[in-house]
């Protein structure tokens, strides 16, 4: 039986699951959060290797083995591998990635008739772009020939 901890050590979330020597992080990772009745979106959490209480700490790639993983910790003094643990947690990056994409998908939604005060600076939508299209700002025109012609 192999303990994964969920989110942080601390908390009251903690899990045991029965590693088989074959089994990935993978399979950890779903077994993991299944048993903890975690029901949102999972490919938001990536499982850790804490070492050294926190000290150290590394992202476990999908594919490794846990059974290997884990062994390796018994080839350290008793002192390094006390407080060496599997934390399944949120990935922060992907946390940013959300925030990145909420701004992107305001600053490109349908255009309206009028614009949300979010945009006051923004111009109203021309008759042309009202049908749904994504808003792209004042049309600008094309320079009269007269303009380039010389004189």
């Amino acid at each position: 039986m192999m303990f994964v901890h969920i989110d942080t050590k601390t908390g009251d979330d903690c899990v045991s699951i029965a590693v088989t020597p074959k089994m990935s992080a993978h399979e950890l990772h779903s077994k993991a959060l299944k048993k903890a009745a975690y029901s949102g979106d999972s490919s938001k959490f990536l499982l850790h290797e804490v070492i050294l209480g926190g000290e150290m700490e590394r992202v476990i790639h999908y594919n490794e083995v846990i059974y290997d993983v884990t062994l390796k910790w018994w080839q350290w003094a008793e002192e390094d591998r006390r407080n060496t643990y599997l934390l399944l947690k949120v990935n922060e990056r992907s946390l940013y990635y959300d925030q990145q994409i909420k701004i992107i998908n305001e600053l490109t939604s349908p255009c309206r008739e009028t614009h949300s005060s979010k945009r006051p600076s923004q111009p109203p939508c021309l008759p042309s772009q009202s049908s749904g299209r994504p808003c792209t700002g004042p049309t600008r025109r094309a320079p009269s020939s007269s303009v380039f012609s010389s004189a």
